[in-house]
């Protein structure tokens, strides 16, 4: 995954948040690589922002988490987004299926 190009990451992201359906907007991000050689070390990312009316970023978060599976976000300047560069290209159906039930969409 840390080898993904921001290209590819920015058109799946593009994708999602059209299966989405307007609920979703295409953020460019950072991503922190992490660990004990690579700290402070960030890669160009792109992600997805959730925005669901009715639910404030703290309880869609809530909701994500604890879902069957888990949704693991970040909150980031008041938005809930999911960075693709931590998504698997085979789980973005059950993602979205995910996505769809706890905004009321099934």
């Amino acid at each position: 995954m840390l080898q993904a190009s921001a290209a590819d990451l920015k058109k799946r992201a593009e994708s999602f948040a059209r299966r989405v359906e307007g609920t979703a907007t295409p953020v460019e991000l950072k991503s922190v690589v992490g660990g004990g050689s690579a700290p402070e070390t960030y890669v160009p990312s792109w992600g997805v922002a959730l925005d669901f009316p009715g639910f404030s970023d703290a309880e869609l978060e809530r909701r994500l988490r604890s879902s069957d599976p888990p949704v693991i976000v970040r909150l980031e300047e008041g938005r809930v987004v999911l960075d693709f560069r931590t998504v698997f290209t085979s789980d973005e159906d059950d993602l979205l299926v995910t996505i769809r039930k706890i905004a009321g969409r099934n």
